[in-house]
């Protein structure tokens, strides 16, 4: 079925009539979040840890790998994820912004925390190797407030942003219709409870290679454009900066003029594999830019402000899940795959010097 086939299917069938394209963000903030702020490194990382465990290797080759990935991954700022893993995410929340908060105290630049929540009922519904989440709405709404309270807790005047539900929007087509109403309730539930805790919160998007612009147009208006401030676009994927950009600024063009766009770079350095090739750990991808806040231009020197940050939400040194013999679980540390993300962005560099 074709993604207009599927736009069409749910326009007539599954969520009723057509929502209004004008829509004002209300209630929690609003504004670029990350305009003024740094981001967070955290220095206990998991891909932190393997280096330190392996920088001294009597392998060759795992040294080296730890070299490189010390050098180009460990000091770039990577974004948390909150899920069913986490057995008191309250606790686990509110240590973590009690760091940020400790560092903002005599920080010039202040940090604006960045977080991704993954945790929905029916979670990587049609995909592969991310599956799980909460088992009933009640649980996830809980989950949602324990985290909103671990905000109002910690005391920080820097709100978090919270990045909700990578993928969530894309297997819309593997639930059935009672299911999908179900999924843009608890969403908007989501995005509602943190922002009345102050934070902001950007809605996943997919990428320029998942959903067409109008289908995701679609589902972002069915989901209500006054209950988030921006959209997070190629989480966990290896569209190209300007391919993202385009396809950001074709959904905000129908959300409203206050809604931000949020891009993953993190392994976007030589855009996506070939077609046909899945995108779970594939061969030939690079490690995309260093995580900014800074504003956005483009090759024309342009400046975009709808583009409000380039962040590495997936830890570039994260693995997609076990696709190929011996590749890790999804999320693991991979540190091969990330060694060859680096090399090839480095060789990327080495042919656009010549």
């Amino acid at each position: 079925m074709t993604a207009l086939m599927i736009l069409m299917l749910m326009t007539t069938t599954v969520f009723g009539q057509r929502p209004s394209s004008k829509a004002k963000v209300t209630g929690g903030s609003t504004g670029n979040p990350f305009a003024g702020h740094a981001l967070w490194v955290n220095p206990y990382s998991d891909v932190a840890g393997w280096v330190r465990g392996h920088e001294k290797s009597k392998d060759p080759t795992t040294r080296e790998q730890a070299q490189l990935i010390k050098k180009y991954i460990v000091p770039g700022p990577q974004t948390p994820w909150y899920g069913d893993w986490n057995s008191n995410v309250h606790e686990d929340v509110l240590g973590w912004l009690n760091q940020i908060k400790k560092i903002n105290a005599t920080a010039k630049q202040p940090i604006r925390p960045v977080a991704v929540i993954y945790n929905l009922p029916l979670r990587d519904a049609g995909g592969k190797y991310s599956q799980g989440g909460e088992k009933t709405p009640d649980g996830y709404q809980r989950f949602v407030a324990n985290i909103a309270k671990a905000v109002t807790d910690s005391g920080i005047d820097e709100k978090p942003v919270f990045i909700i539900e990578p993928d969530s929007l894309g297997h819309m087509r593997s639930l059935e219709t009672s299911e999908q109403e179900e999924r843009l309730r608890l969403l908007r539930l989501a995005h509602d409870t943190l922002r009345k805790a102050g934070c902001f919160t950007y809605q996943d998007a997919t990428h320029p290679n998942w959903l067409r612009p109008d289908t995701a147009a679609y589902l972002l208006r069915q989901l209500g454009p006054e209950h988030f401030n921006g959209i997070a676009v190629n989480v966990s994927n290896f569209c190209t900066n300007e391919r993202c950009v385009a396809y950001g600024m074709a959904l905000c063009e129908k959300l409203g003029p206050k809604h931000g766009i949020v891009i993953d770079c993190g392994r976007n350095g030589n855009g996506p594999p070939p077609d046909g090739v899945e995108p779970f750990n594939p061969p030939g991808v690079a490690l995309g830019d260093f995580p900014t806040t800074a504003a956005y231009k483009d090759q024309r020197g342009r400046m975009n402000p709808r583009v409000h940050a380039r962040i590495w939400v997936k830890g570039p040194a994260g693995s997609d899940g076990e696709h190929h013999p011996g590749d890790p679980a999804a999320g693991q540390v991979f540190p091969r795959y990330a060694a060859e993300l680096i090399q090839n962005r480095l060789n990327s560099r080495r042919k656009d010097a010549k």
